[in-house]
């Protein structure tokens, strides 16, 4: 365990170790109070990510279960390591106003903060409210169990814990009631490579993607590429639950959870089937017109009609080809990236022959990013943030869960 915390805070920059090796200590001999270890007035920004944690009450240094300190500490590090520069960026582009004051995002303005608010953990004000309404519920529940307790002699529970943990449980039993063993949800989510990538996609490429789940090694590569679903079935494809279920102690409940990751497999299953399918087929069309065209033999509107990069985003298309051409050279490919190699003439031709043939990123790695679009695109990102803006609000995910991404 100390081997790992100490890579932790090597990796993220976050103090764990000496959160563990002196404030947990001291937070022991003041009974656990934040204000008696870190006083009232101390500008919550002076202090370090861990303490403001648990200044703040998101971090419960009294809780002797290492497995929710730990899940706290991954969701933390994910964020340090690699969204709080991007959404910090993001950030001052929400506050950026015009000369009228009025902000550069106009109506979207929203729309990407609860975007950063979520993708931070931060809940938002439905979020809260419901927090607040279980958190009431549990508090008095817990009372009145005492009471009971202390009058029969019973041991009924008196401490349930964070209120949202009890609605992330609530909210994972409540898909496995409308979405567990049930064959015809399997069966549609299969088909979505047939309804969703095979338009996209066309069927010379659908069809490498079929024999792809025949071919040996086939599924270990798309899984190692990232584009199948993992074992966190229902946190991957049901709005980020299991990322934010903290661990449970063994009880009639938490075995309850464990069986309904199970119930949701066969979903995962057949959700993975439609993405090897988009994922090899675009694999494997991508390889051979991304040769030809660092080859100089198709143009870039070859490039982009004999993949689906003509179905992406222009901004993602502009990325992928100055990915697919950086070299040494970018002046000169850029000359002539929009020309058609059979239109050159001789002496372009020969230019062309003459540019240094080493890419940054591979063949393979290209053609990877782009079948990896090609199934967020057809298939979608199941990924935190992902989802439509209602279903990022507190009330969206508890009553809209059913709703398409």
């Amino acid at each position: 365990a100390k081997a790992w915390l100490r890579d932790f805070q090597a990796s993220t920059g976050i103090q764990v170790m000496n959160y563990f090796n002196n404030d947990l200590g001291r937070l022991q001999n003041f009974n656990y109070s934040p204000q008696a270890v870190w006083p009232r007035g101390l500008d919550k920004s002076e202090l370090n990510r861990i303490a403001r944690a648990v200044v703040n009450g998101e971090l419960n240094p009294a809780d002797a279960h290492f497995g929710h300190t730990a899940a706290w500490l991954i969701r933390e590090g994910f964020e340090a390591k690699f969204t709080e520069q991007p959404l910090n960026k993001l950030k001052q582009l929400l506050n950026s106003t015009d000369a009228e004051g009025r902000s550069v995002l106009g109506p979207s303005k929203y729309n990407v903060a609860n975007y950063i608010d979520y993708v931070r953990g931060v809940p938002d004000h439905t979020q809260q409210v419901i927090l607040k309404s279980v958190g009431d519920f549990q508090k008095n529940l817990g009372a009145s169990f005492a009471k009971f307790n202390k009058q029969f002699g019973t041991k009924l529970p008196t401490d349930f814990g964070y209120p949202g943990d009890f609605l992330q449980k609530y909210m994972l039993l409540s898909y496995v009631g409308g979405i567990g063993m049930r064959p015809a949800i399997w069966a549609r989510d299969a088909m979505q490579a047939v309804t969703n990538s095979l338009p996209i996609m066309g069927p010379k490429k659908f069809m490498l993607g079929v024999q792809s789940l025949f071919d040996k090694g086939a599924w270990e590569f798309a899984n190692d590429s990232g584009a199948l679903l993992g074992n966190n079935n229902f946190g991957e494809l049901y709005g980020d639950i299991f990322h934010e279920q903290a661990p449970g102690s063994g009880g009639a409940i938490d075995k309850m959870v464990t069986l309904s990751g199970k119930l949701l497999s066969p979903s995962r299953w057949t959700h993975n089937m439609a993405r090897q399918v988009a994922f090899m087929g675009e694999y494997k069309t991508a390889l051979k017109t991304i040769e030809k065209f660092r080859a100089n033999k198709i143009s870039v509107k070859e490039l982009m009609e004999d993949t689906s990069m003509w179905f992406f985003d222009a901004p993602l298309q502009r990325r992928l080809l100055t990915q697919l051409m950086e070299k040494e050279q970018q002046a000169a490919l850029r000359e002539l990236a929009n020309s058609s190699y059979k239109e050159l003439s001789a002496a372009e031709k020969a230019k062309r022959a003459a540019l240094p043939t080493t890419y940054k990123a591979s063949v393979e790695e290209m053609a990877k990013r782009i079948a990896l679009e090609a199934v967020d695109h057809t298939l979608w990102a199941y990924r935190r943030g992902t989802q439509p803006m209602f279903l990022r609000t507190g009330v969206g995910r508890l009553f809209g869960q059913y709703g398409l991404w």
